[in-house]
């Protein structure tokens, strides 16, 4: 059984996450880039990460291995971005869950290709905190689905997307939370996770992370 989570909370607002900072949170993020500390909004604790509008800003944990992984986080933003949690593979490949157009969508893509809906409902995120779950798998042929809870600490997802996947098989590298922020406002994210067990669920009012538990459309290129 294997897995991470990290709060924010061990940061000072306005700095920078990296790696060596991001440890007083949870578990060390394997990267980070363009995302800081921040007390503007918070889901749970004393801060959250901060993407700046216009900006690409992600934090990442290392994976290994093959089989499901389970990624979860809480994000606040508007309703056009793109990265709100990803699993990237060893060969490149990534699946992703995204605001888009109006849409809340699963899509999948790799280095120098456009981005593949696999699935998408039309949505418009809340005035306030949702939250995302994503699995997938780096087999040959798999199936990848995406929760969304305008609730964020329910148990019954608002929206569920699924999708195939058919690829070389291969080996995971990153679970991302974060990616590109094209909302016209500042984007935050908030007491991320992966999991190689199950879907994570919320953070409910007294509990940490729970134990590490068709439609085709070209979009913009890949940011990975």
């Amino acid at each position: 059984m294997a897995g991470a989570s990290n709060s924010f909370d061990g940061g000072t607002p306005g700095q920078a996450i990296t790696p060596a900072n991001s440890v007083s949170s949870g578990t060390a993020f394997f990267t980070a880039t363009a995302m800081t500390y921040s007390n503007a909004r918070v889901h749970r604790g004393s801060l959250s990460g901060l993407i700046a509008d216009g900006a690409t800003g992600y934090v990442e944990h290392s994976l290994t291995g093959s089989g499901n992984r389970w990624v979860r986080a809480y994000v606040f933003c508007q309703t056009y971005n793109y990265d709100l949690v990803s699993l990237q593979m060893a060969n490149g490949e990534y699946i992703s869950v995204g605001f888009i157009e109006g849409a809340a969508v699963l899509y999948k893509g790799a280095p120098g290709t456009a981005d593949a809906w696999m699935d998408y409902v039309t949505f418009s995120p809340p005035a306030g905190w949702v939250r995302v779950e994503l699995q997938a798998s780096p087999a040959a042929v798999s199936t990848a689905l995406a929760r969304i809870y305008t609730e964020p600490e329910s148990s019954t997802p608002t929206i569920e997307l699924s999708g195939p996947v058919l690829r070389t098989a291969t080996t995971w590298m990153v679970a991302r939370y974060g990616g590109e922020n094209v909302s016209g406002a500042p984007r935050y994210t908030d007491s991320v996770a992966w999991s190689d067990q199950d879907w994570i669920g919320p953070l409910l009012d007294t509990s940490a992370p729970r134990s590490l538990m068709p439609v085709t459309a070209v979009h913009r290129s890949a940011t990975w």
